[in-house]
């Protein structure tokens, strides 16, 4: 009785196991069928093969044929049911293992894909096709401060910006349709708390071996802080810019008085000791004013804002402008000046035509005042480097020269190549490092050769145009005459101008300078009365100051201009930052010209606009 309880044990071990198999092979049918399929025909024939040797024990063999003692047919399906159990067995084994191996591999690496997604030092997530959060970890969920049970029950797009939710869904879509096969994007999410959180976020599409798109991965990370600190710094330059704009113009409002009477004051009968006091108040106020250009020019250059505007100018011309200037100061300290140039010189060159004359005119004026004799030479040649023509000025003096140690210092702001040279020369140290800075924004460059107590060279290369013409002689720099002559005061012009400014001293210097040169001139406090003024009365043009109290020249503009008022305006402003003039014109304002005002850029312009008027009369 004991063998046909083990044989009963037996069947019902291995009906539990095929009951195992077939549930198992009815969940992971897709993976090696044709194993789990041998491996169940094995133990069937097993227990078959079992039962047999149940009912052996039970003599139930009056069904079998007996020769001698030994039931044949018994025995024969025994051997086949063991013998035949046991080879598909092995047989289903032998397709199976290597699910087996796979299935431990897939397990490992799904948890370590586990591991790794919850203790990621960014936020991952697994999204569903519709924004849903399938899976987030615990990096995420601080960051926006939600609980994974909450985030969960989320849509991305309840916590997206929502000025960020049409780019950030039309990334996702052209993810699906396979366009794109994953993105990285700046965006926002809305914390649980109400603050803005900067993230970058990385999503990339799975799909099914069918190309079907199943989620998406992403990976988050946080940028809030470096955000925050890049606003704070863009407030701070905003600060710095607005403090620099209203230095600029609280200084230029009265330096604007200060240098048009003390050119005025020039014209008339005054004794020599007269006009050497009157030179030098004159020359105090255009140093301070290019202390003040250098400052702001700084300011620019390290907030990224200088304006360059590359256009085809001469450099032929550029030096007949700065010739006179430079040789009048060279002579005045016994120095011989010279403009040496090649035989043939770029009829053209590309560059800021306005920055080149600056970094000529930095470099000469700097060689001119650390000279006390010898010589200045502005030597220029051409250069060829990497196929490209440059234009190459070399500034030459047989000054007090830089010791080589001192040489790669003297490019930094407010340094210069000992204490003895501030106290000695003056200056801010401002020069060189502006220059440099436009010349490489220009596309070319600025080095120095030196030698203590012997001189100095310095190099000053921009890009050149291809056009070459054959040189003029030196003789030609400083040849053609101003455009207009300070000197000339006749009365041929003629018309009757508003004055729109707010400043007691720049009414009654505008006033002066039109009076002399013919123009009949009325007076105008602020843009409201500017304004009441013109509707009522006939002008020919104004000059309108465009920063004044109660209405201020850009909203008096704007009114002319959609009132259908359309003489001229010229916007008279010691605002001297970038875009300064662009908003002048933006407002309607004909031209525009800077305090303190070049009273021959003044006259030209008043002729110019008033001429133009006469002949579409």
């Amino acid at each position: 009785m004991g063998d046909v309880l083990l044989e009963i044990i037996r069947c019902v071990i291995l009906l539990i196991l095929l009951i195992y198999l077939i549930r198992v092979q009815k969940f992971r049918s897709e993976i090696c069928r044709k194993g789990w399929i041998f491996i169940m025909a094995g133990f069937g024939l097993l227990f078959f093969a079992n039962l047999l040797d149940v009912t052996d024990n039970i003599e139930y063999l009056d069904r079998f044929v007996i020769i001698g003692d030994t039931p044949v047919q018994a025995i024969l399906e025994k051997m086949v049911g063991y013998s035949g159990g046991f080879l598909l067995l092995t047989i289903g084994l032998i397709q199976w293992l290597p699910f087996l191996t796979t299935k431990d591999t897939l397990e490992i690496s799904e948890r370590r894909f586990s591991d790794a997604f919850d203790t990621s030092a960014i936020g991952m997530a697994l999204v569903g096709l519709d924004g849903r959060w399938l899976k987030v970890n615990h990096n995420l969920c601080q960051m926006v401060g939600y609980s994974e049970g909450e985030l969960i029950s989320k849509h991305f797009q309840e916590i997206t910006y929502p000025d960020d939710l049409d780019e950030n869904l039309d990334l996702i879509q052209k993810t699906i349709s396979g366009e794109i096969s994953s993105y990285v994007t700046e965006k926002r999410y809305i914390h649980k708390d109400g603050h803005v959180v900067y993230v970058i976020l990385s999503a990339s599409l799975v799909r099914d071996k069918g190309g079907n798109p199943l989620y998406f991965v992403s990976q988050v990370n946080d940028i809030t802080e470096r955000k925050l600190a890049e606003k704070k710094a863009q407030e701070a330059d905003a600060l710095k810019s607005q403090f620099l704009a209203a230095m600029s113009h609280d200084i230029r409002t009265p330096m604007n008085g200060i240098i048009g009477f003390s050119d005025i004051l020039t014209e008339q009968e005054l004794t020599n000791e007269q006009h050497e006091y009157v030179d030098i108040i004159r020359n105090c106020g255009k140093h301070l004013l290019c202390l003040i250009d250098d400052i702001l020019d700084l300011s620019k250059i390290e907030a990224g804002k200088m304006n360059i505007e590359m256009r085809e100018c001469s450099p032929t011309e550029i030096l007949e402008t700065i010739e006179p200037l430079m040789k009048s100061q060279a002579s005045q300290k016994g120095l011989e000046f010279q403009i040496a140039a090649a035989d043939t010189l770029p009829a053209r060159i590309t560059a800021d035509p306005s920055r080149l004359t600056q970094c000529l005119t930095n470099l000469i004026n700097n060689a001119i005042k650390f000279t006390e004799q010898g010589h200045v030479y502005v030597n220029i040649s051409l250069q060829e480097d990497n196929g490209k023509t440059f234009i190459r000025f070399e500034i030459e003096d047989t000054g007090i020269g830089i010791a080589a140690e001192k040489q790669d210092d003297i490019f930094e702001a407010f340094v210069q190549a000992d204490k003895s040279t501030t106290r000695t020369f003056g200056g801010t140290g401002l020069g060189l490092t502006i220059t440099k800075s436009l010349a490489e924004l220009m596309g070319g460059s600025l080095s120095l050769t030196s030698e203590y107590g012997k001189g100095s060279v310095f190099s000053f290369i921009v890009p050149a145009g291809t056009k070459l013409v054959t040189h003029c002689p030196v003789e030609g720099y400083g040849s053609k005459k101003p455009c207009c002559n300070t000197q000339d005061r006749g009365t041929e012009c003629s018309g009757r101008i508003l004055v729109v400014e707010d400043n007691l001293f720049n009414q009654k210097l505008m006033t002066t300078l039109l009076e002399k040169w013919g123009y009949e001139v009325a007076l105008a406090d602020d843009g409201d009365m500017a304004v009441r003024m013109i509707l009522d009365q006939s002008f020919d043009l104004v000059l309108m100051d465009m920063q004044m109290p109660n209405k201020d020249g850009y909203e008096a503009t704007i009114e002319l201009r959609r009132k259908g008022i359309s003489i001229p305006i010229i916007a008279l402003t010691a605002n001297a930052m970038k875009g300064d003039r662009e908003k002048c014109l933006e407002a309607g304002c004909d031209d525009y010209l800077s305090k303190p005002i070049d009273q021959n850029k003044l006259r030209d312009l008043l002729k110019q606009l008033i001429k133009r008027i006469e002949v579409t009369a």
